[in-house]
């Protein structure tokens, strides 16, 4: 389908390499040795690019300003925009215009089906604890908790 905009935390893997990578190392040198070696970034990140080819992609994450364009074989293009975190000083914000790729006159927003089988299947494992929960058998955790087919049926279809 046509994705306008994508929303991320992380960036997606190699995007430092569609944009000026040497300005990007300039701001953040101790990024260099992730770049070089391809684990900077989201490698499902990279693949939900490839795939979507959505024409915007914000992230965050790496708390630097960084914009990037990504060209595709089909000949569309993903503008990438990554902000710096709010603080002062900092490149933060930017304003940018939309034309949305649908040209109905009623914009939907859309749910992902499989993403919401996901979020529902693993609720019980979120934390706003300040460390990371680690999934082991002793806590209940079997490899089936994760079956997400079996929790598409029961969700709402938009």
């Amino acid at each position: 389908g046509n994705v306008d905009v994508f929303l991320s935390h992380d960036w997606p893997t190699g995007i430092a390499y569609h944009g000026n990578t040497g300005q990007l190392l300039q701001r953040k040198p101790f990024l260099r040795n992730e770049i070089e070696n391809g684990s900077l970034g989201s490698i499902p990140g990279k693949e939900l690019l490839e795939k979507l080819k959505p024409s915007y992609w914000f992230s965050g994450h790496m708390h630097v300003k960084f914009a990037a364009i990504v060209k595709h074989a089909c000949s569309k293009e993903t503008n990438f925009l990554a902000l710096d975190k709010c603080m002062q000083r900092r490149h933060f914000m930017q304003l940018i215009t939309i034309q949305p790729t649908n040209t109905d006159n009623d914009p939907k927003l859309k749910y992902d089906p499989e993403w919401l089988a996901i979020t529902k299947r693993t609720h019980h494992l979120l934390s706003n604890k300040s460390h990371s929960i680690r999934l082991s058998r002793s806590m209940g955790y079997k490899d089936d908790d994760l079956d997400i087919d079996g929790n598409k049926q029961d969700l709402p279809i938009y």
